[in-house]
């Protein structure tokens, strides 16, 4: 592995967020590491295709990337845009099951406002 790519794994690894491809360019310069933008997308789609990484698509959003590469979903904040990950026991089997299909794999987008923005909601 590339000392880039190995840079860039360690960042995702090490952050407790799902950060898009700017914030991990943002994080690598700030360690000092010369990268450019376009180093950091092709080493995070090799990384995503290795299934080292999970990307997800956000609409209208940047992607992110997720160290999480296990089964599970995601919410989304409308208010701060933070991603949280969140595991339901067999929700493929449920789904496939309600709907009479068997499903490949799905991309399910659930959108909530998180405890912080709505405390900050409550007290505007």
């Amino acid at each position: 592995m590339s000392k880039q790519r190995a840079e860039i794994l360690k960042i995702v690894l090490d952050s407790n967020r799902h950060l898009s491809a700017e914030e991990i360019f943002m994080q690598c310069k700030k360690r000092g590491i010369d990268i450019s933008i376009a180093t950091v997308y092709r080493n995070l789609g090799i990384l995503v295709h290795r299934g080292t990484l999970r990307k997800l698509s956000i609409l209208g959003e940047p992607d992110r990337f997720d160290k999480t590469v296990t089964r599970h979903e995601h919410i989304f904040c409308d208010c701060c845009n933070e991603v949280q990950d969140i595991y339901v026991n067999d929700l493929k089997e449920l789904l496939e099951n309600k709907v009479g299909i068997t499903l490949n794999s799905y991309d399910l987008c659930m959108r909530y406002t998180c405890p912080e923005c709505r405390k900050q909601e409550e007290t505007a």
